[in-house]
This record gives structure tokens, C-alpha cells and sequence, in this order.
């Protein structure tokens, strides 16, 4: 097939292993919910700085919630 189409160089085998890793159901999952959480993130972030910049007051608990110690466990205390 390759030659069919005369590329200079066949597709790269790395590139297949993502592909097929990517059809384990378990993996997928795992990024999925990877991808969500960041997004999550991310746009908490972006809306609490644009937030900032018009001078509003966050609400309680916002501060805690928003805090950079995000993965902490419930059990440990946060340093915000």
C-alpha cells in the first residue's frame, strides 16, 4: 500500500502502538477523565482571573475550593 501511494517513508510504528493503545477501553477512560478534570480546571482558573479583573468577590468557600493544593486529601490541611 505504501508504495501505492509513493511516501517517502512508511507510517511510524510508534505512532501505530498509540492507535492500538488507544482501543483499551481502561485507557481511554483514564484520559478521558484526565481530560475533564483539567478542563475543568483550566476554565475554574480562567473565570476566577477574569473574575478578579472586574473586582468581584468570591464567594465563601471559593478560595479554598480554588486553592493550589487541588490533589490534597480531604484528611490533610490546605496552606492557602
Amino acid at each position: 500500500f505504501v508504495e501505492q501511494l509513493k511516501v517517502p517513508q512508511p507510517f511510524p510504528s510508534w505512532l501505530k502502538a498509540i492507535l492500538e493503545a488507544a482501543a483499551n477501553p481502561t485507557a481511554d477512560a483514564i484520559v478521558d477523565y484526565t481530560w475533564s478534570m483539567s478542563k475543568w480546571w483550566m476554565l475554574r482558573n480562567q473565570e476566577q482571573a477574569e473574575a478578579g479583573r472586574r473586582g468581584s468577590v468570591l464567594p465563601a468557600g471559593a478560595r479554598e475550593a480554588s486553592c493550589g493544593n487541588f490533589w490534597l486529601l480531604p484528611t490533610m490541611t490546605s496552606s492557602c
